[in-house]
């Protein structure tokens, strides 16, 4: 009996010592898993800690990139605004040259038209038809000068007889008196026009 007893005790204390291998193997299994989930969210901490470097990295370049571009827009923004100044400034230059050709232009028509009036006035086409109406053409003169030759040496070389020549004075002294009361006449209404003229 105290063998059988002793066995027994033996058996069950056996039996607890599994209980506490298996419950120590289970034990170790969970460390084994809860260690590889460890290593695995280490990995995954390690690899995220990367990302964030290099996305770290990333936003410095790209905040490099960005003030690289602003500088660049700055840049033609400016080029742009001094572009637009120099070409206001030859729109500017090109109206006033414009304007001077075309004043010089204006100019240049209206002196033309001041010599063309200054040299052919309204008044001498006037005086031309006044002197044409007054002086007589050289055709005309040319036959007046000789019939004047012809009456003068008929007075002058053709016997008058006396009775004639009584007539022939009282005739002459009528028509010098006739001739000068005519060029008297002729001065006062020359003077009249003059004075309606001033």
């Amino acid at each position: 009996e105290k063998a059988r007893t002793h066995y027994d005790a033996k058996k069950q204390q056996n039996q607890e010592l599994l209980q506490k291998l298996k419950g120590l193997e289970h034990l170790e299994k969970e460390n084994a898993q809860l260690k590889a989930e460890s290593e695995r969210l280490a990995k995954e901490l390690q690899h995220t800690a990367l990302q964030a470097t290099e996305s770290e990295l990333s936003l410095k370049n790209l905040t490099s990139q960005v003030r690289v571009l602003q500088a660049q827009l700055d840049f033609s923004d400016r080029q742009l605004r001094e572009q637009g100044k120099v070409q206001a400034a030859l729109e500017t230059l090109k109206g006033r040259e414009t304007f001077r050709q075309s004043s010089a232009d204006i100019s240049t028509d209206s002196l033309d038209l001041n010599t063309s009036d200054e040299g052919q006035p309204l008044n001498s086409t006037s005086r031309k038809s006044r002197r044409s109406m007054s002086e007589p053409g050289p055709v005309e003169s040319s036959k007046a000068l000789p019939q004047k030759r012809e009456s003068l040496e008929s007075l002058y070389f053709t016997p008058i007889p006396t009775r004639s020549r009584s007539k022939l004075e009282n005739s002459i002294d009528s028509i010098g008196n006739i001739t000068l009361d005519s060029g008297r006449k002729a001065l006062s209404g020359r003077r009249r026009t003059t004075q309606l003229i001033n």
